[in-house]
C-alpha cells in the first residue's frame, strides 16, 4: 500500500448498517484500538514495557488490523460470515489488496499480542456504540458485542492462564465507562 492509500483510512467509514450519532472512520478506530490495546496489555500483565519487540508488535498490529477496509469498506460481520460460508477467502482478497497484511495477520494469529488486539477491537466497538449508537438495531448490535466480549474473555482466560484477562478487561472497561 502506498502512503495515499494508508491515509484514506481517515475517510473510510465504519458502521455501515448501524445508525450512529456520528461517523467513525477506520483511522479513528485503529487509533482507539491501539490506545486500548496498550492499556489492556499493561492491565493483563503482558510485558510491553521492558520488551520493546512486544510493544512494537502490539502497536503495529493494532494500527493495521483493519487496514484492508481502505479498499473494501467496513464490511458488516453478517455479510463476512455469509461470504465465508459460501467459500470466499476474504483473507486472501485482503492480502491481495493490501500486500503484506496477510503476513502481519499470520504473525499475530495465536499470539498474546494478537489476542490483546482482538479484545481491544471488541472493547472499542462496545465503547463506540455505547457512546454513539442510535435506535433498536444499534442496541441489539451492542448487546451482541457485549456477548462476544464476554465469550472472548472466557476463552482467552483459559487459553492464557498466566495473564490476568478477566481482571485486566474489567479494569479497562471501568476506565472506559462501558
Amino acid at each position: 500500500m502506498n502512503t495515499y492509500e494508508l491515509l484514506r483510512a481517515s475517510h473510510t467509514k465504519r458502521w455501515t448498517i448501524v445508525s450512529t450519532a456520528r461517523t467513525q472512520t477506520v483511522a479513528e478506530h485503529l487509533f482507539n484500538v491501539t490506545m486500548i490495546a496498550e492499556k489492556l496489555a499493561e492491565a493483563v500483565g503482558y510485558d510491553i514495557v521492558i520488551n520493546s519487540d512486544n510493544f512494537l508488535k502490539l502497536q503495529t498490529w493494532a494500527l493495521m488490523h483493519d487496514i484492508p477496509e481502505v479498499f473494501t469498506g467496513d464490511l458488516p460481520t453478517p455479510f463476512k460470515r455469509e461470504l465465508r460460508r459460501r467459500g470466499a477467502d476474504i483473507e486472501a482478497v485482503e492480502d491481495d489488496l493490501a500486500p503484506g497484511y496477510g503476513d502481519l495477520a499470520d504473525a499475530a494469529d495465536g499470539t498474546e499480542y494478537g489476542m490483546i488486539v482482538k479484545l481491544a477491537d471488541m472493547m472499542e466497538a462496545v465503547w463506540f456504540l455505547s457512546e454513539n449508537g442510535l435506535g433498536v438495531h444499534a442496541r441489539k448490535v451492542l448487546q451482541g458485542l457485549y456477548d462476544n466480549l464476554y465469550a472472548m474473555v472466557d476463552e482467552y482466560s483459559n487459553e492464557y492462564p498466566d495473564l490476568l484477562i478477566r481482571d485486566g478487561v474489567a479494569r479497562i472497561r471501568k476506565e472506559m465507562c462501558i
